[in-house]
């Protein structure tokens, strides 16, 4: 693959946004979602069901496209992988992608389960309470690491060129 013109890369640059902010979004969607009680178990279960379908429709898939996007622009433009922060976004899409395609979707799939069974004794059950806290936890905790990968794509925290510019300025180093 070639590199990209100018055009291209804002369309790529401009999906590469865009995928964050529907799995942001989504994954509040799902706290609130999570945190919802009610007494009744059909209740339970379609709202734990909608939260399986939003973490794979809205949270799976778009955590997939920003990988994909990413991996584009890092190949496709001069940004390629030589910056920390580009790293450091990269290796926070892999491990929220390992632990929501896994553990966290577990955890679901187990709730799922236990409400499936149809006893209203399920919502009183010490491990879907706990199941539940976990996901709201887990859930916020990988929100959060969402926007922080957010914040360092505009703030650009370890960029060298402003190292450079820095020290090119700083009247301290002269």
């Amino acid at each position: 693959m070639g590199k990209m013109g100018v055009t291209q890369r804002k369309w790529l640059k401009s999906f590469h946004i865009l995928f964050p902010s529907i799995w942001v979004g989504s994954g509040f969607s799902m706290i609130f979602l999570m945190m919802v009680k009610s007494q009744s178990i059909n209740t339970m279960y379609s709202i734990w069901h909608s939260i399986k379908l939003i973490d794979v429709l809205f949270v799976a898939i778009p955590n997939i496209l920003t990988l994909i996007t990413g991996l584009m622009m890092a190949k496709m433009t001069n940004w390629g992988l030589k910056h920390t922060w580009i790293k450091v976004k990269l290796f926070i899409n892999i491990v929220i992608a390992i632990i929501g395609g896994t553990f966290m979707r577990n955890l679901i799939d187990k709730q799922l389960v236990m409400l499936k069974t149809g006893e209203p004794s399920v919502l009183e059950n010490s491990a879907f309470l706990s199941n539940s806290q976990v996901l709201v936890i887990s859930t916020l905790l990988i929100m959060l690491a969402v926007i922080f990968a957010i914040f360092i794509s505009v703030i650009k925290p370890w960029d060298k060129r402003r190292k450079n510019k820095q020290q090119k300025v700083d009247p301290l180093n002269s």
